[in-house]
């Protein structure tokens, strides 16, 4: 709800000193917003910073960066540096080459220069493909490496089994 709106159709609306709500409360004042109406699927950008608590790791400001690279391929890169001193990025690669066929590749690595035996470097891979072959038939494959048996049981990205969970209920 704002004062003042400016929609194109298909296009983009704009609102100026808008306040949002939810269930009737009010959320968040925005001094200016701007929503794409277009059918055109997202655009590269920056993310927002996050700031949060690992219970692991400590207090930790996050940022990353969408990379759009054409209508079938995205990649989103994501850095957090936590006040313990431990740095992670996650990356993550999802493209539909062609009707039917998908993939995803997400990359996690944590570098520790400080609590060693508490959070452990390494770097976790996980990747799914499918494609459909036709005539009811699926093909599908699973990638799961971690550097470290340390790495997998006390670094474990959070992050990366969401996904999984995730990819796995992914339609074609």
């Amino acid at each position: 709800m704002g004062p003042k709106f400016d929609i194109i159709p298909r296009q983009r609306a704009k609102a100026y000193d808008s306040i949002f709500y939810v269930a009737g409360v009010p959320i968040i004042f925005l001094p200016w917003f701007y929503h794409p109406l277009n059918r055109e699927p997202g655009h590269s950008g920056f993310l927002l910073p996050v700031p949060g608590h690992n219970s692991l790791r400590g207090f930790y400001i996050g940022a990353g960066y969408y990379w759009r690279i054409n209508r079938s391929y995205d990649l989103t890169y994501e850095a957090q540096l936590f006040d313990s001193g431990i740095k992670t990025n996650h990356a993550e690669i999802r493209g539909k080459p062609v009707d039917g066929t998908s993939f995803d590749v997400v990359l996690f690595g944590s570098a520790n220069n400080r609590l060693s035996s508490y959070s452990p470097e390494g770097l976790t891979v996980f990747g799914v493909v499918r494609s459909n072959l036709g005539d009811g038939w699926t093909a599908a494959g699973t990638l799961n490496y971690t550097t470290t048996l340390l790495f997998r049981r006390t670094g474990r990205n959070p992050t990366t089994r969401r996904w999984a969970r995730r990819s796995t209920h992914r339609d074609l």
